[in-house]
């Protein structure tokens, strides 16, 4: 068994292996559907105890426990209930490419987001996280950058590293 953190991130629980990695494959498919932000997910953690029991409710059900407001919204959650086995391979692939889900359940999920009101629900790392003790600068660029855009993010994010500030990029493409 290994010690895990409440989505509050103020009171360890226990989780058995097996338990954990199926809460984490639920948690991965709730965070990759568009019609969710943050502070959903983590409602749906709070309200149902479980991000598995997610799955086996009806969209409407989120509507009355007031974490979704449209019906809409429900109906296309529903239907993301199809992509399950789709986001499972994929979370699963994450690990052949390098790549760490790190959710707030995580004992290694950096305390600084914790005290944020809309945290994220899931971090994709690849390599390694920031060192708390060290200064970290996020570098958020633009979809459609210019040329000096570019070059300005670069030379800003070299000059940075040179002296001892850790970059933090999203490398979100947007949409």
């Amino acid at each position: 068994m290994g010690m895990r953190m409440k989505a509050t991130g103020r009171e360890p629980i226990l989780y058995e292996a097996a338990r954990w990695s199926r809460e984490k494959e639920f948690l991965y498919w709730l965070c990759r559907f568009s019609s969710f932000g943050a502070v959903p997910v983590r409602r749906i953690g709070e309200t149902l105890g479980r991000y598995e029991d997610a799955y086996y409710i009806e969209g409407i059900e989120l509507k009355k426990f007031g974490i979704v407001k449209r019906e809409e919204v429900c109906r296309k959650y529903d239907l993301w209930k199809g992509q399950f086995q789709r986001m499972q391979e994929e979370y699963y692939g994450l690990t052949e490419r390098g790549i760490r889900f790190i959710t707030p359940l995580d004992q290694e999920y950096p305390d600084k987001l914790r005290n944020i009101y809309d945290y994220p629900m899931g971090l994709f790392v690849k390599g390694e996280l920031p060192d708390d003790s060290r200064p970290s600068v996020a570098i958020i660029g633009a979809r459609n950058c210019t040329g000096y855009g570019k070059r300005a993010a670069e030379t800003m994010g070299r000059e940075l590293a040179e002296n001892g500030v850790q970059i933090i990029s999203g490398l979100a493409l947007g949409d």
